[in-house]
């Protein structure tokens, strides 16, 4: 029997570039039907991650016009995993693999073919990897970089195939900030790796940087953990203060200049108590956060049921 897939692609302020990468896809679907790879059922299921620019009534106007695609949409910006983890969690019921894209189609989408052979072969698991450059396209320096230090597979954790077994084990975790590549990693899982080379496909700026840098400021200052947040910051920056100053006298004192480096020392031993207070008043705000257990990410509107 077929594997049916489902290609689950996150979204965030791509409404312009959707309805291309959304063909992509799905003409890709069509030649893997086509050859017997998957299951004619296989679907494309887009997950908006509080995106501001119209991606959702894009999604909506797509889902209309075409069966194979179904939405979710998220309430805010919840980080690309969870984003990947909601998807994850609407296709578990229907599908036996899941690959997880990119919805500007900036990495070659042929490299899912090479996935699901690697799927048949009985890995549970396939990571893209971006395709490491030829030495002839390597400068002296990398040459040189590569000739001391033994090369190693940077994995993508951004564009992967995984199997039900592995996506229901995804699905038990609850953390509020979830990693998606430590928990691949840690479940060990028979896994392969696919090379995969990067594409222009749309010249596009999504934006992702602003809306975390706004929502970490917001949660930062209208939080009553403030003072907290405020220790750490403060006792961080005299620390480093101090112990450059502490650096720059000693090495005053070294070259023969009169330096009382006692007081400085003094200080920097003030601000670097300051700064653990901080830290582990940090590290117990992230363990309460995780015991509350709220929840990673809010479902507040889907599209047609995915399955039909």
């Amino acid at each position: 029997m077929l594997p049916l897939l489902y290609t689950v692609i996150p979204c965030f302020n791509v409404s312009a570039a959707l309805p291309f990468a959304v063909k992509f896809y799905e003409q890709k679907l069509s030649e893997l039907a086509i050859s017997k790879k998957i299951s004619t059922m296989s679907r494309i299921l887009l997950i908006d991650n509080g995106s501001d620019d119209g991606t959702w009534d894009t999604i909506l106007k797509i889902s209309d016009n075409n069966p194979l695609v179904s939405g979710v949409k998220l309430g805010r910006y919840s980080g690309f995993d969870n984003a990947v983890v909601c998807g994850l969690r609407q296709a578990e019921r229907f599908c036996d693999i899941a690959v997880v894209a990119d919805p500007l189609c900036r990495k070659d989408i042929n490299a899912i073919d090479r996935m699901i052979e690697e799927y048949n072969k009985g890995f549970q698991t396939v990571i893209g990897a971006k395709k490491p450059l030829t030495p002839a396209k390597d400068g002296f320096f990398m040459r040189f970089i590569r000739s001391v230090v033994p090369a190693s597979i940077s994995k993508d954790y951004g564009f992967f195939l995984v199997s039900k077994p592995v996506i229901a084990e995804i699905c038990r975790y609850g953390d509020s900030e979830i990693n998606l590549g430590r928990i691949i990693d840690d479940m060990n899982f028979k896994s392969s790796t696919v090379f995969y080379g990067r594409r222009n496909t749309f010249d596009y700026k999504n934006g992702k940087l602003l809306p975390k840098i706004k929502e970490k400021f917001l949660s930062f200052f209208n939080s009553f953990l403030f003072p907290v947040h405020i220790i750490f910051i403060v006792g961080g920056i005299l620390s480093a203060i101090f112990t450059l100053a502490l650096v720059i006298m000693s090495i005053s004192c070294w070259l023969g200049f009169k330096q009382s480096v006692g007081s400085v020392f003094i200080y920097l031993l003030a601000s670097l108590q300051l700064f653990s207070i901080g830290f582990l008043g940090e590290y117990i705000i992230k363990i309460t956060g995780e015991i509350k257990k709220h929840p990673s990410y809010t479902v507040v509107e889907t599209t047609k049921p995915a399955d039909e």
